[in-house]
Order: C-alpha cells, then structure tokens, then sequence
C-alpha cells in the first residue's frame, strides 16, 4: 500500500491479492537468491524464483521488491522460525535454520 492511500483501498489489494493466490496455478516455488539492486534510482532487492505448475511446466521469475516491502519479507522470516511454525512443520521443521 502507498503512502497517502486510504484504509479502504489497502483492505481492498489485500482482498484481491489473496483472491489472486487463491486461484493461482503456481504448486511449488523456491527462491534461489537475493540481492541488492536498485531500479530507476529506487533502492530494493531482486529474488530469482523458479515456480513449477500444475502442468509440469517449469517457469524463472525476477522479481523486484522495493526497499519498502522488506520489513514484511523479515516479518514473514520471522514467522517461519518460530517456534509454532517449526511445530507446524512437523519432522521438517528441525532442518532449516
């Protein structure tokens, strides 16, 4: 959500992104790197992603994600260490760190 945008329209993208992923054909993904990378003079980081479909088909991403949006990726880190999310992930949950 954009600075200067209303409450509303935040809880609107929420609702269509989660409609998006809902839907999405995407089975897998891994994320294989990031790096620091600025995009028209705008300071952020760049995944390389590689998804697998439904289908078998294989497809490379680079996705750019502004300096804004990395709290949430921590956030999101910090969620998958927790103890709770480890629990969750029963035998796997020991062999990541």
């Amino acid at each position: 959500m954009l600075e200067g945008d209303s409450e509303a329209a935040g809880q609107e993208f929420a609702r269509r992104v989660r409609a998006a992923l809902a839907s999405s054909p995407v089975s897998a993904g891994w994320i294989h790197d990031i790096q620091p990378h600025r995009m028209s003079g705008h300071a952020g980081v760049t995944m390389w992603v590689t998804l697998l479909n439904h289908g078998a088909r294989v497809d490379g991403l680079r996705i750019w994600i502004d300096a804004s949006g990395l709290q949430d990726l921590v956030d999101m880190l910090d969620h998958v260490r927790s103890p709770e999310f480890r629990e969750a992930m029963g035998e796997f949950g020991d062999s990541y760190t």
